[in-house]
């Protein structure tokens, strides 16, 4: 990711969080459901009680609240490039480690958590989109010992969102691109208009 597209999605969501405070319009959802619809889904891929999980683009946290809420115990750690965000994620659930860090610069090590997931972290369009998707997922694979869940607007005929400012990809190429990293995966939609969630597993 060059510097401007990071500064310019540190400064999107800083001011979102200025605007809004803790709320889902801070993190560009439509509705605090569509959140929980889309963690519904990627719970699926195992995010069971005593797994760890590692939220890339954590935001606030809210992950972090609905598997404290849904697991009891579990092992997890939020990345975000926003200090802001990740200030404000402490600040809600101090007991959680959260870290400003952008994993492409700062890679994992290999294997260090059971799932690594995304949820809206890849909404926001940048400069060369498609490969920073790509480039993401290899990394996020890289540090998992089980599985990669993340979910994408999903490129239509219509202009569901705003081009200008979201980042819609194709199903088929996603999916396309995730056999060449391992010969397991799956797609869940139909949960949402527009969405779609991927499994990767090792």
């Amino acid at each position: 990711m060059q510097a401007k597209d990071k500064e310019n999605l540190r400064s999107f969501y800083e001011t979102e969080l200025d605007k809004y405070g803790v709320d889902y319009r801070s993190l560009h959802w439509n509705s605090a459901r569509s959140q929980l619809v889309r963690f519904d889904v990627l719970k699926d891929i195992g995010l069971d009680p005593g797994c760890s999980v590692l939220d890339i683009g954590c935001g606030l946290g809210d992950l972090y609240g609905y598997l404290k809420e849904k697991n009891g115990a579990f092992t997890y750690a939020g990345y975000d490039i926003s200090t802001k965000m990740v200030e404000t994620a402490r600040e809600r659930f101090p007991e959680a480690c959260f870290i400003v860090r952008d994993i492409l610069e700062e890679k994992c090590a290999p294997e260090s958590f059971d799932y690594v997931v995304a949820s809206g972290t890849f909404n926001v369009k940048i400069s060369g989109h498609d490969s920073f998707l790509r480039d993401m997922i290899c990394a996020m694979y890289r540090a998992c010992k089980k599985g990669v869940g993340f979910n994408l607007l999903e490129r239509m005929d219509y202009d569901w969102y705003s081009s200008d400012r979201f980042y819609t990809a194709s199903l088929d190429e996603t999916v396309a691109f995730c056999s060449t990293i391992s010969p397991r995966s799956e797609v869940k939609t139909g949960y949402l208009t527009g969405d779609f969630t991927v499994f990767v597993y090792k």
